[in-house]
């Protein structure tokens, strides 16, 4: 029902711009929200995707340590770590005031362990899957959440990656075509500092100096 729906609003969306709109506005529209479902979606799915990641550590290292209730924990740990920034805390907070009344003694391993997870996951592990899924280097979602939650809030941590996504996307895109225009290269390894040095020494072998 959910894909049906979603292929009749998006039907109904093209018959509208196309009624509205001229047909080079009307592709420049489509275009651009056929790139942002593809980010928006490729975002959702790196989400789903580091979630689960991370609930498994958590079943694998509350197993090894012992913590009680560990299967239930870790599912709430997967559900709440696809919330941005707050997510992990969300889960953990209720996690470890249930630790703490089933065994005390395990609530500082517990913590530890969230805070050593959460540090890699944070740093390392989801900004590169979610940016592979969205089509953005590890730093720019980091900057893009920095950036994003800075200006629009608890809003901005949850479309902000998305949304930088697609702007990246189109500024890229816009660079791109207004170096073709003027005969320029329009990768970004030509423009390094080195770059002028290496093609000079390239033409010097092939001359034979």
């Amino acid at each position: 029902m959910l894909l049906f729906a979603k292929e009749r609003v998006g039907a109904r969306a093209k018959k509208l711009c196309r009624a509205v709109f001229s047909e080079s506005r009307n592709d420049r529209i489509i275009t651009a929200i056929g790139k942002a479902d593809k980010r928006f979606g490729g975002y959702i799915k790196g989400t789903i995707v580091d979630s689960i990641i991370v609930g498994i550590e958590f079943f694998i290292l509350m197993m090894i340590f012992g913590i009680p209730y560990y299967p239930l924990i870790a599912i709430v740990l997967t559900l709440t770590n696809m919330i941005p920034i707050f997510g992990p805390y969300i889960g953990s907070i209720p996690s470890g005031v249930l630790i703490l009344f089933a065994d005390p003694a395990k609530v500082i391993p517990f913590a530890i362990m969230v805070v050593v997870v959460q540090a890699i996951d944070g740093n390392l592990v989801a900004p590169r899957l979610i940016g592979s899924y969205i089509g953005l280097r590890s730093e720019w979602v980091i900057i893009a959440i920095t950036v994003m939650s800075g200006f629009f809030g608890i809003i901005g941590m949850f479309i902000g990656v998305p949304l930088f996504a697609v702007m990246y996307e189109f500024i890229a895109d816009m660079i791109a075509e207004r170096l073709r225009k003027r005969n320029l290269p329009c990768r970004t390894r030509d423009y390094y500092a080195n770059a002028a040095v290496q093609t000079q020494t390239e033409e010097n072998k092939e001359n034979g100096n």
